[in-house]
């Protein structure tokens, strides 16, 4: 089978790591209770040159959600999106992060990084009309990026976690790829750019639910949190 997508720059330039078992060596001791996916990168998410420092829900709406996580897991206030403070946080919680489609699907991914990034052009869809993914559901792009994500949330570091999906694109791509085990979508929860919606109703929804869902976890000892913070840029991809 081909490789995907099939221009390889665009396959390396634009992809975006899941913080998982699988794609992060520094949690390769991680056994995930729960799977967050979120839709999606953007602008942050692949802005940086190296491979390894792109992580998912890193810009404006991923500080928002990461400062809430921290709130929940370590009574922390704190929005910082650094790699290392990622990966401590899962750790901490037991759960994993990854984008159902590991590549920009908003086409105003090109006033940032130009043409060269456009999902149709990389892809062959995106997330809106006339190219929109649910439009173009059984073709073979659109059928490769489901296969790539049910491919890794049955990988034996994740086939055993719940998957949560963040807001309703993401939720559209769960559902297509759990065909046939769809017990394991616990739920749905709006994603943080969402949040500000409703007079901030969509917040207090999805603070309820993620409190519900890691209130439980219980800070563990910062063991090498220093190496995190050292390391965490040159950390090997698997």
């Amino acid at each position: 089978m081909t490789q995907w997508p099939k221009d390889q720059y665009y396959r390396e330039r634009f992809f975006v790591p899941d913080l998982t078992p699988e794609q992060r060596s520094q949690l390769k001791k991680l056994k995930p209770k729960l799977v967050f996916v979120a839709e999606s990168p953007h602008e942050s998410e692949v802005a940086p040159e190296m491979r390894a420092e792109r992580r998912p829900l890193c810009g404006k709406a991923g500080r928002e959600w990461w400062q809430k996580i921290g709130q929940i897991l370590k009574d922390e206030d704190d929005k910082s999106t650094e790699l290392g403070r990622l990966l401590e946080l899962c750790l901490a919680g037991d759960f994993a992060v990854m984008n159902a489609v590991q590549y920009p699907l908003d086409p105003k991914i090109t006033l940032y990084q130009g043409e060269e990034a456009a999902p149709v052009r990389g892809l062959g869809f995106s997330k809106v009309s006339p190219y929109s993914y649910k439009k173009l559901k059984d073709t073979e792009a659109v059928r490769r990026a489901v296969q790539n994500l049910r491919e890794r949330l049955n990988h034996s570091s994740l086939v055993h976690a719940l998957v949560v999906s963040l807001g309703n694109d993401a939720q559209w791509f769960v559902n297509q790829a759990l065909q046939g085990s769809l017990e394991r979508h616990l739920e749905t929860i709006p994603h943080p750019s969402a949040w500000w919606r409703q007079g901030g109703k969509l917040r207090t929804r999805a603070e309820l639910q993620l409190t519900s869902l890691l209130g439980a976890a219980r800070t563990k000892p910062a063991k090498k949190q220093a190496l995190f913070h050292s390391n965490s840029s040159k950390e090997k991809i698997v």
